[in-house]
């Protein structure tokens, strides 16, 4: 993969908190300590919503133990000591720390790019469900085992059982909207699934174990392999070798998600190219701050644009508004997106794959000044 974001070392970091929290709950020790301060500064440093872990860290934590006070100093201690290793530039930068966290929460709370949504919302309980559907009968019976261990004081089951629930109810409440954020939810319902073939193991319907573990196992893998054989193809290759039959004396620009290497040699090493592209491609962020039309970008001198879905999606969705004071860059680009397709000529498309980052929607456009191209299929 040519990308990695942080939100796979908040799974890990997660999954480490629960893990710990069991640990600490069930067997009190030193090391459990440690493991659980270790945890919860993997979890806060991988992103800042990593902090909410240190809730259910808390909750499990043994408070009525006799060694109680030397199992706060060793989680305390690790914590602080883990925290200053992994993150020791914020000791060395605290203004780029401050600047990073003012900039995150502000697009939390007022959105991203010009564009916010109206919060509370249910985005991301669809796509709890979608994620779960194929498991939720493991999933409820599941959780109705981590509440029969909260009964008996086992309660980081129960948390781990409710968190993708808890994620979706907190992303509810942030106007900056990305399918990966709901990744850290992928480990609670294959853990609450896990719990629910548990208990069926363990009541009378012990000899159905066998067969619900492998419909489980059957139905993740179907579910799966649709994001496994979106590496196979590279939507920004296809794009890149299409380019190649189009006339001399073209001129291409791309919104910045499309990601073709450009005349100034950006994007280029993703692609390892041996040849630079025959003809010039200039990069903008967003193709209506460029001009206002395609007839504009014509009259500048260009054949071809290309854009992403990542690009124009959000302006021509009906729950997407814009941000106090852009209004009015709001409805540039959407107006811009929305009269594109009337106005210029779609030459290639693909539509968006499983793995989004990998396999965007792409669209690459004849302008009207261009000669004309019969459409792609």
């Amino acid at each position: 993969s040519r990308y990695l974001k942080e939100d796979a070392a908040l799974l890990f970091g997660v999954c480490a908190v629960f893990s710990a929290a069991s640990q600490i709950e069930r067997h009190p020790s030193p090391g459990s300590a440690a493991w659980l301060g270790l945890a919860s500064a993997l979890a806060i440093s991988a992103k800042y919503a990593g902090t909410i872990m240190l809730v259910p860290a808390l909750l499990c934590f043994p408070w009525h133990h006799p060694s109680r006070r030397l199992l706060t100093f060793i989680t305390l201690t690790t914590l602080a000591t883990a925290l200053a290793i992994i993150n020791y530039r914020i000791l060395t930068d605290p203004a780029t720390f401050r600047t990073s966290l003012s900039r995150e929460t502000a697009m939390v709370l007022e959105g991203h790019a010009g564009v916010t949504k109206s919060i509370p919302h249910a985005g991301f309980f669809s796509r709890l469900l979608n994620r779960s559907a194929h498991l939720l009968p493991l999933c409820l019976a599941g959780a109705a085992a981590a509440w029969h261990a909260t009964r008996r004081h086992h309660r980081a089951e129960w948390f781990l059982a409710v968190s993708p629930l808890a994620l979706a109810a907190i992303l509810a409440f942030s106007a900056k909207d990305s399918g990966r954020y709901f990744l850290p939810a992928c480990a609670g319902i294959a853990a609450t699934a896990a719990l629910g073939l548990h208990q069926i193991a363990s009541s009378r319907f012990a000899r159905f174990t066998i067969p619900a573990t492998a419909a489980a196992c059957l139905l993740s893998i179907a579910r799966s392999w649709p994001y496994l054989h979106g590496f196979q193809s590279d939507a920004r290759r296809e794009l890149l070798a299409f380019t190649s039959s189009l006339p001399q004396g073209s001129r291409l620009i791309q919104g910045r998600k499309v990601c073709l290497p450009d005349s100034s040699g950006r994007f280029a090493d993703g692609y390892h190219l041996k040849n630079p592209v025959p003809f010039p491609i200039e990069t903008v962020s967003y193709l209506p701050d460029a001009a206002p039309s395609p007839a504009a970008l014509a009259a500048r001198g260009f054949t071809h644009l290309a854009m992403a879905g990542d690009e124009f999606e959000r302006y021509l969705r009906s729950d997407q508004r814009p941000k106090e004071g852009r209004e009015a860059e709001f409805e540039t680009r959407r107006r811009f997106y929305a009269d594109l397709d009337s106005e210029a000529t779609l030459v290639w498309s693909r539509p968006p794959g499983k793995v989004g980052t990998h396999q965007p929607e792409l669209r690459l456009y004849q302008l009207p000044s261009a000669a004309p191209q019969p459409a792609a299929d």
